[in-house]
């Protein structure tokens, strides 16, 4: 004998269905929050109060004249060789530099390494880092001659 469906069972399979929707949406939401939290950088409302600060001193490294070429390796064991070329306004190769730089991943602040460059001559300076994996990551690196900074950024690849 089958039992004959009421509107109370009606009623409390369209609540359960909506129970259960709403059950799996806040289990996306807390996996979302909880392995990205959104943020690009550290206080970002800070940053945006100083973006005129930020825009004098992009007038000041263009008045320097410099160029940077950024390049990125990574060998099977994990390790990126980042190869930096500075070069000042005519082309000539900038030696004498302090360079110091970050291999940041583009999602996760976490993975971010430091790199310590070496100077190779004629303009060259190499970093390496261990362990990094293979994808995008954006490379930033900051060189001192004086009293100006020149700041250099560029997204790279990693195989």
């Amino acid at each position: 004998m089958t039992r004959e469906w009421t509107g109370r069972h009606v009623l409390a399979a369209l609540l359960l269905s909506f129970a259960v929707v709403a059950g799996i949406n806040g289990y996306f939401i807390f996996a979302a929050e909880r392995t990205y939290p959104g943020e690009d950088v550290s206080r970002p409302y800070l940053q945006g109060l100083e973006y005129n600060r930020i825009l004098d001193e992009h007038a000041r490294q263009v008045a320097l004249g410099w160029h940077a070429t950024i390049a990125g390796t990574r060998d099977a064991q994990g390790t990126a060789t980042i190869v930096v070329t500075l070069a000042d306004r005519s082309g000539a190769p900038l030696s004498g530099v302090r360079l110091s730089g970050m291999l940041r991943h583009p999602m996760d602040e976490e993975r971010d390494h430091a790199i310590v460059f070496e100077a190779m001559g004629s303009g060259r300076y190499v970093g390496r880092v261990a362990h990094a994996g293979a994808g995008s990551w954006d490379v930033a690196v900051t060189a001192r001659s004086g009293h100006d900074p020149f700041e250099a950024k560029r997204r790279i690849w990693l195989h």
